[in-house]
Formats: C-alpha cells, structure tokens, sequence
C-alpha cells in the first residue's frame, strides 16, 4: 500500500449508513481492535462497519489508482 498508517487515519471516508464523512479508520493493530481488520467508525451514529476491502476504499476515495 501507498498510504502510510498516519494518513489513512487522517482520511475520512464516506459512512455507508449515513452517507456523511463524519468518520474514522481503526486500524486492525489498534490495542481496543479485537477483529484484526479495519474498521470505519462512524462518528455521528456511533456505528461501526467492517471494511471489507482496505484497497477498494482508497481507490473509491480517489487517494490510490
């Protein structure tokens, strides 16, 4: 990957629930992430959505081709 650990966490994507990006990424090392993947926390609702495919999303947010 082309994106180093700070700037994924920097990045903001879009929330499937409510379409806002009021949002964060928890890296799949972070010491209260048990699931070892990453996961976007959405900080309006307070949900949280498994990402399926870390790559995908960044070539969605247009910060990887």
């Amino acid at each position: 990957m082309l994106i180093d650990e700070e700037q994924l966490m920097e990045l903001r994507p879009r929330c499937p629930c409510c379409r806002k990006r009021e949002t964060r990424i928890i890296l799949p090392n972070s010491s209260f992430n048990h699931t070892n993947q990453y996961l976007l926390h959405c900080k309006l609702t307070g949900r949280i959505h498994v990402i399926d495919d870390i790559e995908a999303l960044l070539r969605r947010e247009g910060v990887i081709r």
